[in-house]
């Protein structure tokens, strides 16, 4: 049942950080929680048109992301707000409204998450991937319990290369309005391209085809990481590191504790294993460059000095963890690191290929487009001609008309001047005269007509003969130079088909070298507990008397060879306590030590023995040096920087209790551990 005194629950985190496990926590619960995974998922646009595909979401790509096997559909909760849902949801939620401040995204997104809690039946649950940046401001609609969820940057930066979604929805939060300074400066350093469209889908496709490489991928993301650390991290109420929630049952019940003072129960974190891989030298020099640019832009753009002296902590941290992949025992990791070397520099490749490829196709687009204009001046031209040809035919009939109304003209003037021949011949004559020179004339300038028309019309069909000329030998380029481009265009596809099998399959073999190094872990944590399970049962305490007996039994049977030995080498050692202590004291006196030398010097086999025996105990540690004195030779200093205290081996009754209990050779061990911390010590001190 509801309760309706009870503040909602927001998790936030950033995408593959364990959410979905976190949220399938909640939803299994007996407690009365009502979850909602990923409330500003942009898939909810279609909630209203679409209900059913709501549904069906995650069904297919469940098992290949490595989500949790869920009871009920993944936006189950969802679907019977479809009708409220769509009337408030805006595609802006997802993305663009990412960090958002004004007064007018936050009415909207209250009114959107008021329907949501209005429609829970039981507490209300939000887990969100896409709330990292407006914490603040849905912690002023909602104070009480906000969460925040997070894992090592560089697990999960290797998570999101499970999907290029990840990718391009990081893009798509670069391309957020009202962004932070630091973001605006990240966006121009690795040259983020600017789009926006009014449909996600459009926009998660420019993006896939616009990738950015391995190093600005991580720049970005590591980037979203710090600044969700900074500003959402800080005003949650508790924060949960998925890894140590994993592997510490310590942890867990500290975790589950804080949860209690939220007044949040009834959750098991028992079944939680994140995914946690081992990294090399390469590794950390890949990641820890990056970050520390990014700490230092953050610094460059108003963010305080103790806030990137935390995240500076962090990736200290990660570095100490590296593992010394020269070591036989790590091969396993030093091949996964091999692995993810070759991945890294197989995605830069592929986005220099897709970057080409965008090239190619830019131009081929342009080719297209010129041999478009280059056919439409063709058409044109023919329509010119078609209208040059139209009008020279409208001359000529306007010719023809003229000639025939002077024609008419000039036979009425025959007529007038036949009727005026009968008056008088003369004036016949020279009207004859007259007519036949108009007639002349009027043949000629028809003729000057007729070749002026012709003319026109050669000049005209010749022009349009050139231009067609000049047209076919265009579209010819044009037509040449698409087939050349579409043939480069199908030897880059080819390439990047190529690309796409070899990621895939270093993809499977990093898969599976993480899951062997997890297995290994796994595997030792659990002899550890075997072997501490032993030394805390029963049956070792009982057994120790019998162990006890056990090394008596020895002592005792090797009681004999001990006393032979004593006898044997008793004489050598008594000669060897009364010769140091004369050393010793001949060494402090300057008389003796040159009286020694002196008679030593008739006696060489015993000089010999006798600085034998003292390089011997020097090499033991059992002599103090003395100086000696100035102008003495080699051989003289040698015999000479002796010392004469000789140290006591510690007996097993004064031993601690601790090294009691061991094993002859582990106590031997720690023996000797003690003899080097001692040595270690006398040297400081002189």
């Amino acid at each position: 049942m509801k309760d309706e005194g009870a503040v909602p629950i927001f998790i936030h985190s950033l995408f593959r950080s364990g959410s979905t496990y976190m949220f399938n926590v909640f939803r299994r619960s007996d407690s009365g929680y009502w979850c909602y995974q990923e409330p500003l998922n942009e898939q909810l646009i279609h909630i209203t048109d679409k209900p059913a595909r709501i549904l069906e979401f995650d069904v297919e790509k469940q098992s290949y992301l490595r989500h949790p096997v869920l009871e009920n559909p993944y936006f189950y909760e969802f679907h019977a707000l479809a009708k409220k849902m769509g009337t408030v949801f805006r595609k802006e939620f997802s993305y663009d409204q990412y960090f958002t401040t004004t007064n007018t995204d936050i009415a909207d997104l209250k009114a959107y998450f008021s329907i949501l809690i209005e429609g829970a039946k039981g507490r209300p649950v939000f887990q969100c991937c896409r709330t990292a940046g407006r914490v603040a401001q849905l912690q002023s609609m909602y104070p009480g319990a906000h969460i925040y969820l997070l894992r090592n940057p560089w697990d999960q930066w290797w998570s999101y290369k499970k999907d290029a979604y990840f990718d391009s929805a990081n893009l798509l939060i670069a391309n957020a309005r009202k962004l932070p300074k630091f973001f605006e400066f990240i966006n121009e350093e690795i040259k983020i391209s600017y789009f926006h469209d009014q449909s996600v889908s459009r926009e998660f496709e420019y993006f896939n085809e616009h990738r950015l490489n391995s190093a600005n991928s991580y720049k970005l993301f590591y980037a979203l990481w710090c600044h969700a650390i900074i500003e959402a991290k800080s005003r949650c109420e508790l924060s949960i590191n998925i890894d140590k929630l994993s592997i510490s049952t310590i942890y867990r019940d500290e975790v589950l504790e804080g949860l209690k003072l939220l007044g949040i129960e009834g959750l098991d974190f028992s079944d939680c294993s994140m995914p946690m891989a081992n990294y090399g030298e390469s590794d950390g020099n890949f990641f820890f460059n990056i970050e520390s640019q990014v700490h230092e832009s953050l610094l460059a753009h108003g963010y305080g000095e103790q806030q990137v002296i935390e995240l500076q902590q962090l990736s200290d941290a990660r570095n100490q963890s590296l593992v010394d992949t020269s070591s036989p025992k790590n091969f396993a990791i030093r091949d996964a690191m091999r692995a993810r070397e070759y991945f890294l520099q197989s995605e830069t490749d592929l986005v220099k290929i897709q970057r080409v490829l965008l090239t190619v196709r830019a131009q081929a687009e342009h080719a297209e487009t010129t041999a478009g204009q280059a056919e439409a001046k063709v058409q044109i031209g023919q329509l010119e001609a078609k209208a040059a040809v139209e009008q020279a035919a409208a001359t000529v009939r306007q010719a023809e008309g003229e000639a025939r109304i002077q024609q008419s003209e000039l036979n009425a003037t025959l007529d007038r001047a036949e009727a005026k021949a009968e008056k008088a011949e003369a004036a016949v004559q020279q009207a004859e005269a007259r007519a036949k020179a108009q007639k002349g004339e009027f043949k000629a300038q028809q003729a000057e007509a007729e070749l002026r028309v012709q003319q026109k019309e050669a000049r005209t069909k010749l022009l349009h003969a050139e231009a067609r000329i000049e047209q076919q030998a265009e579209l010819g380029v044009a037509t040449q130079k698409i087939e050349e481009l579409n043939q480069s265009n199908h030897h880059w596809w080819s390439m990047v088909d190529q690309q796409v099998r070899r990621l895939e399959s270093s993809e499977v073999k990093i898969a599976e070298l993480n899951e062997l190094s997890h297995h290994v872990w796994l595997e030792k944590e659990r002899i550890t507990k075997e072997l501490q399970n032993v030394y805390a049962s029963k049956s070792w305490c009982f057994t120790w008397p019998l162990r006890k007996l056990m090394q008596l039994a020895c002592w005792l049977l090797g009681l004999p060879g001990i006393l032979l030995f004593w006898s044997v080498s008793l004489p050598k050692r008594l000669a060897r306590w009364l010769l140091v202590p004369f050393m010793d004291y001949a060494l402090k006196h300057p008389r003796l030590r040159t009286g020694a030398m002196v008679w030593l010097s008739n006696h060489p086999n015993l000089q010999v023995r006798l600085r034998s025996l003292a390089l011997a105990l020097a090499r033991g540690g059992k002599l103090l040096n003395h100086a000696a004195p100035r102008g003495a030779d080699l051989n003289t200093q040698k015999f000479l920087s002796i010392n004469v205290s000789k140290t006591r081996r510690k007996c097993v009754s004064d031993l601690p209790i601790g090294i009691k209990s061991l094993s002859p050779p582990a106590r031997a061990i720690c023996l000797e551990l003690l003899d080097i911390q001692a040595n270690q010590k006398n040297r400081e001190i002189k």
